[in-house]
């Protein structure tokens, strides 16, 4: 039974005995007695059963259970853990310092020079917590660029798995991808991952690694 189910028992009038008087002791008055007995235990049972019902021990999106208290213990560590692991995310995070920088090099074909870029960039840099992020404003001219490659990363930058991006080519007003390779190689590439017909691309982007 459901604890909403629950009713009250009705009230019970006692029958006040006196010495030598009455009420007297027969079994209308003991069978009173017996009766509300057997009620009371009776209704005992099923608060102690709803009871039962109540307390769950799993969690669970339920307005007529609460938590027993081992699982309320266990549900307020995991808060806690959750709470600890964020504070220390936050700390690394306001602990990262840039540790290396490399410039990736221009080559035929691509360029940060001011006449082809404004503002040009095109480089790693190096985390202190290990992680790397490549950065690029860049003007390539994929004629000029040898299989689809628009620069190298120093090997002590390179990722350790081939890693890609979407870029945008703001010259093109489109989406092209960057493919970075173990080995550091640098592609320029179609969301396909074809190599770009001939056309002068203004790149802007960054990877993260």
């Amino acid at each position: 039974m459901a604890i909403n189910n629950l009713e009250k028992m009705n009230n019970y009038n006692p029958t006040n005995y006196v010495n030598n008087s009455e009420p007297d002791i027969d079994a209308d008055n003991l069978n009173k007695t017996e009766n509300k007995l057997a009620e009371t235990v009776e209704k005992a049972n099923q608060i102690i059963d709803a009871l039962k019902t109540l307390i769950s021990t799993v969690q669970t999106n339920s307005e007529t259970t609460v938590p027993s208290s081992s699982l309320a213990y266990s549900m307020q560590q995991a808060i806690t853990n959750n709470t600890e692991n964020i504070a220390t995310i936050n700390s690394n995070l306001a602990n990262k310092n840039i540790i290396g920088t490399y410039n990736i090099p221009n080559i035929t074909g691509v360029s940060t020079e001011p006449e082809n870029i404004t503002s040009g960039y095109h480089n790693v840099a190096k985390y202190s917590n290990g992680q790397c992020i490549y950065s690029a404003l860049v003007y390539v001219y994929t004629s000029a660029i040898s299989n689809s490659v628009i620069g190298t990363i120093s090997s002590q930058y390179a990722p350790k798995q081939d890693v890609s991006a979407y870029v945008y080519d703001f010259a093109g007003n489109r989406f092209l991808m960057v493919l970075i390779s173990s080995d550091g190689t640098i592609k320029l590439l179609t969301l396909e991952g074809t190599a770009i017909p001939e056309s002068a691309v203004k790149l802007r982007g960054s990877v993260v690694f």
